[in-house]
């Protein structure tokens, strides 16, 4: 009896199959996109803490918080409360239509009295579904920083002056 080496073309036919079906599933359960929208949102909070504290130095040094304009950003820059402009998030910041609450690379920014608010919208499913029971969008869920809390937290359906429960 003569055995040759190697392996048939059914064998290998099966192997990839089995591979090829392990791969697929892999993929799915990381979510490449959803892993994305994650990093995004950890980049979010971080950024809006960061422009929450320099709202709140620029109202400790000047006594008042800057105009909430379009260029509330550039004047906390030009008062050495930012070192640059906080880059563009993905995504459209939900500031609603009063010009008072101006978006700045898509960065949301108001003040009340001594509280001020700095927000943008969130993206990954895990912030969305903070929001109770998921069938929130993206522009009603948001990450801010609320001074009154003194952190940043998830708000869900929200309007900036209004009561704002931190969801987190």
């Amino acid at each position: 009896m003569k055995f040759s080496k190697g392996f048939t073309l059914i064998e290998l036919l099966v192997v990839i199959g089995i591979l090829s079906i392990l791969v697929v599933g892999l993929i799915a359960a990381l979510n490449p996109a959803e892993q994305l929208k994650r990093a995004g949102d950890a980049r979010r909070k971080s950024n809006v803490a960061g422009l929450g504290k320099a709202l709140e130095e620029y109202y400790i040094t000047n006594g008042s918080y800057p105009p909430a304009n379009s260029s509330w950003m550039q004047t906390l820059v030009t008062g050495g409360q930012l070192k640059s402009l906080t880059p563009q998030v993905s995504g459209t910041a939900n500031c609603w239509l009063d010009t008072s609450r101006n978006s700045v690379n898509n960065y949301c920014y108001y003040f009340f009295g001594s509280n001020v608010v700095v927000w943008t919208n969130a993206e990954s499913r895990d912030e969305i579904s903070g929001c109770g029971s998921g069938s929130h969008n993206p522009p009603d869920t948001y990450l801010a920083y609320d001074s009154s809390v003194g952190r940043v937290c998830l708000k869900c359906n929200w309007t900036p002056g209004g009561a704002g429960t931190c969801f987190d």
